[in-house]
């Protein structure tokens, strides 16, 4: 990594903190359910995936109940009515 674009990250790294803080939600911007697996897109540029064992409840749902789902929280979580689950982003990082 060049110097300058060292300089940029930390800039960048500053400021975001001094806006957000030190801890902030990161939020779920898009999802894909597959047929075995979770995967969360997060709006920092992170990927999350898990296995849908976790989620008996999804993997026990048809591929139409899976594609159903809408954020909650402006993005701190995903719902699907259909199969009444709800997971946050938290959950998937293991923060609590």
């Amino acid at each position: 990594m060049t110097r300058m674009v060292k300089e940029q990250q930390t800039f960048f790294e500053e400021k975001w903190h001094e806006h957000f803080g030190s801890e902030y939600d990161p939020l779920a911007v898009n999802v894909v359910v597959s047929a075995d697996m979770l995967r969360v897109m997060l709006a920092d540029g992170r990927e999350v995936a898990a296995p849908l064992v976790w989620f008996p409840r999804l993997q026990e749902a048809t591929e139409e109940q899976r594609k159903n789902w809408r954020f909650i929280g402006g993005g701190v979580g995903i719902h699907w009515a259909s199969v009444d689950e709800d997971i946050s982003v938290d959950t998937l990082l293991m923060r609590k």
